[in-house]
């Protein structure tokens, strides 16, 4: 696994996405600061490296410096960045919970650009109560017409079995099919047993319907 996490003058949400990740031999740990020196921020980085260099001895962590004023030549540079973990073949995982808002949509534009949309993205709310992780492809474009749709409104309602599916659409079993499996690589909908759900991608692309329960993580008081 390779984390990458932004880092603000509280090494904290970094702390914390990295003790929940259970990180182990061989993984990563890329730490995104501003290139500009900031006491506090060199604190803060500072704390996070003793912490995991002292319990986590086989776990890498550094700090990549970008010029975060220079809005296009830090997307270049995380670019690289992104295309280099991408090449690893590793799980990626961008916590984006602290830090400058800037180098947070640096890191964001950088990846949403070269397609890398199975990292996962994880964000801690600021009074730490809920945690969102959800696949970087929601902030994508993905191409569905008027019956995909239909289909992912339908289970928006509940999970259903393919023959349900059909009648409740008066959709052929034919078209139903085909558009089921289009969904499910697109990781839209998921095959539980016999039966259809939406996943959280799912939930994002329909315009009605509660999100899923799974979709925030909420942390006891």
């Amino acid at each position: 696994m390779i984390l990458i996490t932004t880092l603000g003058f509280d090494e904290k949400f970094a702390l914390r996405a990295i003790l929940r990740r259970g990180l182990k031999a061989g993984d990563r740990i890329i730490v995104v600061v501003p290139e500009k020196d900031d006491p506090r921020a060199e604190k803060a980085f500072s704390t996070l490296q003793q912490i995991v260099c002292r319990s986590m001895p086989e776990v890498s962590i550094e700090k990549l410096r970008i010029p975060s004023q220079d809005f296009s030549k830090a997307v270049s540079f995380l670019r690289k960045l992104a295309l280099d973990v991408l090449r690893s073949g590793e799980k990626i995982v961008l916590n984006v919970s602290g830090g400058q808002r800037i180098i947070i949509l640096e890191l964001l534009a950088a990846f949403l650009s070269v397609g890398a949309y199975e990292a996962e993205l994880e964000v801690e709310s600021e009074d730490s109560s809920t945690i969102a992780v959800l696949p970087l492809r929601i902030m994508a474009k993905i191409g569905l017409d008027r019956e995909d749709t239909m289909i992912l409104e339908a289970l928006a309602q509940s999970s259903k079995k393919f023959s349900d599916i059909c009648s409740t659409l008066s959709m052929s079993r034919s078209s139903v099919w085909r558009r089921l499996k289009k969904l499910v690589e697109l990781g839209l909908v998921e095959k539980v047993e016999k039966r259809y759900k939406l996943t959280e991608l799912g939930y994002s692309r329909i315009d009605q319907g509660s999100p899923p329960s799974n979709n925030t993580e909420n942390k006891p008081p």
